[in-house]
């Protein structure tokens, strides 16, 4: 670790994230690693995670094929926002790691083409809608600020979807109003229904938020013997089980 620290792209990368220049510091990054052997990135990444830039572990490692390394590839980035502001909306504090970690590996300055920023990809619509004000983009690339309306539009949608968080989950990628028109009239097995979910984005979405909080949950509760998917064995849901 010692000799890859002491490489002047990698004090270079450092350099720029310290200024808050991360465009450069990406791009030096970047061509540190299309240059670097696969034990040479796998170093990098941990190193990258070290430094609290956990996009950059996160995918070089998913790139890598080290799917081993959980501390790296989950980390438990922004934490007290996330506790703090999990708390204050009622939800749980492994379902709101887990989005974030599903929608922009924790790099609080993403940016999607449909116009969503930062840590939990929210777009100004819809922070208007939480927040009942406008945000600027700078606003919503702010950790906290972000976590903040996230977390409390996904209590929203818990709310409105008969206080059901895989349907909310469902929502939160694919749109709530889509979402409903989905919900059979008849009662079925919530597994069986996360199956039949039309669009394969959101259908994945669910399934890779569902892992990442039974990730999250345990790494949230050391040593105790958690199951967040024990919660879906006998949950179904319809229209009418959902209050719509």
């Amino acid at each position: 670790m010692t000799a890859i620290r002491s490489l002047d792209a990698v004090q270079r990368a450092y350099e720029f994230l310290q200024l808050e220049r991360y465009i450069e510091a990406r791009r030096e990054w970047y061509q540190l690693l299309q240059g670097a052997e696969p034990r040479q990135q796998e170093l990098l990444a941990v190193l990258a995670s070290q430094w609290g830039w956990h996009d950059q572990a996160i995918y070089t490692l998913g790139q890598l094929g080290e799917f081993g390394a959980i501390e790296q590839r989950f980390p438990l980035a922004y934490a007290d926002e996330h506790r703090t502001h999990s708390e204050t909306a009622g939800i749980a504090p492994d379902w709101a790691f887990a989005v974030s970690r599903r929608e922009s590996a924790f790099r609080f300055d993403a940016f999607s083409h449909a116009g969503a920023h930062g840590l939990m990809q929210l777009l100004p619509s819809t922070a208007r809608y939480i927040g009942r004000r406008d945000y600027a983009r700078h606003d919503l690339q702010t950790a906290g600020v972000n976590i903040r309306l996230g977390t409390r539009y996904l209590a929203d949608l818990k709310r409105r979807l008969g206080d059901n968080w895989v349907v909310a989950t469902a929502a939160y990628n694919g749109g709530i109003y889509r979402v409903i028109d989905w919900i059979p009239q008849q009662p079925m097995a919530i597994d069986r229904w996360v199956e039949t979910i039309p669009y394969r984005e959101t259908r994945d979405y669910v399934k890779n938020v569902l892992a990442y909080q039974q990730i999250y949950l345990m790494l949230e509760n050391p040593g105790q013997p958690v199951n967040r998917f024990r919660e879906l064995t006998d949950m179904k849901i319809s229209k009418s089980l959902l209050g719509l």
